[in-house]
């Protein structure tokens, strides 16, 4: 039992999602003890970035209990209350029953009251937030300016050289500064700097191979940047190892403009059908993230037959059969896949999160390209984006991950939106581009309707005929889209001339 020589004693207190090892004192009242434990907490937890919510609840009335939930009698002391080293104690809350509204005669103290309840000051996390997206927009704002400048006025080269060296030095210190913090901040206390950093970097590497080439911007152009992009986005997920989402996006859009780069070196095609091909590549990126990210994760997925199917594949290739595993200790990674450890699934996660935000980018962004440029196949190209939407809408509903779905589904009004608006914003736009923008904007607008009102209603599709009648669907627009591809690259005709 405690002593008076024990003044204090080492629990464990254990709050939802947390528990903290506290040295509490022996002779202090649980209700004194209780006072003094709640800020420290906070500033504990603060102190590792730890959520804090639960802490912050200025009307709970607070206890600690033991195992069991038996509260401590607040009157009693710890050590009259048998609490001694290595102690497990439950700090829980209760709603304090009435409560009463504050009683402040003074305004200046009430003004002071209600803006600290309500909105929050200005402190050094905030500033320190605030001030590095601030310089995100601003290194975005100079990019931006950088390549429409060099575009339109065609400097020589020697202004190219200064602006692209300059711009590369830049990022290169950018860079290194992220890295080093990610590597050697451990505990976090500049945990919001790389980010912004790493895009910022990404901004300057590919603003500098843009303007270094002294000739209007095209395709050349988007294969140099996106080439410096994908070589600065491996090496830093590499060196970091954190940001992976970050990472995998800028990598995604960078091999997405590289592979129809170098299709349009062998097969050259208008900027419409170009921004179509896009596309369509986007959305084969966005159908095969998942088995990517698994793959990158060294997750790997066993053959399962199906009912009626062998047991064994072809030259035993993922055979169920245990005695065929090799005895040698090759197993083992695989055996580490199978257990689907925490850090395989969370970089999964990452990687296709990421994936999908680099493609779906991509995506928008073509879509408003091949709005302002639409000259050729007008009607074939418009139906084609409203398929791209349609299974966009599709894919987006087949996602368990809430973040991931309503990224692709926000992507895919997003596409249906930009391809109108580029058809209506263009110059010298046509009276057939303006019906084929108002149609398209009319069509999101009145599937945007029709999609609040089911969602406010929490209405599903319940039944199994419609269920496969929608797949059935689902699985003909896909094919549509390569079909549409074909045609308005006018593959058939190029075909049959030859």
């Amino acid at each position: 039992m405690a002593t008076s020589q024990q003044v204090f004693c080492r629990a464990q207190v254990w709050i939802p999602g947390h528990r903290v090892d506290v040295p509490l004192h022996s002779h202090l009242t649980v209700a004194d003890a209780i006072a003094e434990l709640i800020p420290y907490l906070i500033e504990h937890l603060d102190a590792e970035n730890k959520d804090t919510t639960w802490l912050r609840d200025p009307d709970a009335y607070w206890h600690l209990c033991t195992f069991g939930n038996q509260p401590l009698d607040e009157d009693k002391t710890l050590a009259e209350e048998k609490i001694l080293d290595g102690a497990r104690l439950f700090l829980t809350k209760t709603d304090p029953g009435e409560k009463y509204v504050p009683l402040i005669d003074n305004v200046a103290e009430s003004i002071t009251y209600y803006l600290k309840r309500h909105f929050p000051s200005w402190d050094s996390p905030f500033s320190k937030r605030i001030s590095l997206h601030m310089l995100l927009a601003v290194v975005a704002m100079v990019c931006a300016t950088a390549v429409v400048w060099t575009s339109a006025h065609q400097p020589g080269w020697p202004v190219r050289a200064a602006l692209a060296g300059g711009m590369g030095l830049v990022a290169l210190v950018s860079s290194a500064i992220a890295v080093v913090l990610v590597r050697t901040d451990r505990k976090e206390r500049f945990s919001v700097v790389p980010v912004p950093l790493m895009m910022i970097t990404y901004l300057l590497a590919a603003t500098a191979a843009l303007v270094i080439t002294p000739r209007p911007l095209g395709i050349y152009q988007l294969v140099a940047a996106a080439s410096t992009l994908l070589a600065l986005a491996v090496c830093q997920s590499v060196l970091t190892g954190k940001h992976l989402r970050l990472h995998y996006a800028v990598i995604a859009g960078s091999v997405l403009v590289i592979l129809i780069g170098l299709l349009n070196f062998v097969y050259r095609s208008p900027t419409v059908v170009i921004g179509v091909q896009t596309i369509a590549l986007c959305l084969v990126m966005v159908l095969i993230a998942s088995r990517l990210a698994l793959s990158v994760a060294g997750i790997s997925l066993p053959y399962v037959p199906a009912t009626g199917e062998p047991f064994m594949r072809g030259k035993g290739a993922g055979n169920l059969d245990a005695g065929s595993l090799p005895r040698d200790g090759t197993s083992s990674r695989a055996l580490e896949s199978i257990h689907n450890q925490e850090q395989q699934i969370l970089t999964a996660g990452a990687c296709r999160m990421g994936l999908l935000i680099g493609a779906l980018v991509v995506l928008v962004s073509a879509s408003v390209v091949v709005g302002r440029c639409l000259n050729t196949h007008e009607w074939l190209i418009w139906s084609f984006m409203l398929v791209i939407s349609v299974c966009l809408v599709y894919r987006g509903k087949s996602l368990d991950d809430a973040r991931e779905q309503a990224i692709v589904v926000i992507a895919a009004a997003a596409t249906l939106g930009a391809f109108g608006a580029g058809l209506l914003t263009v110059p010298q736009v046509s009276s057939d581009n303006t019906l084929r923008g108002a149609l398209a904007l009319g069509i999101l607008v009145a599937a945007m309707v029709i999609a609040t009102i089911l969602a406010i209603q929490e209405r599903g599709i319940v039944s199994p005929i419609v269920a496969k009648v929608l797949e059935l669907i689902d699985r003909a627009l896909y094919i549509s889209v390569f079909a549409l591809v074909f045609q308005v690259m006018d593959l058939y005709s190029k075909a049959r001339a030859h």
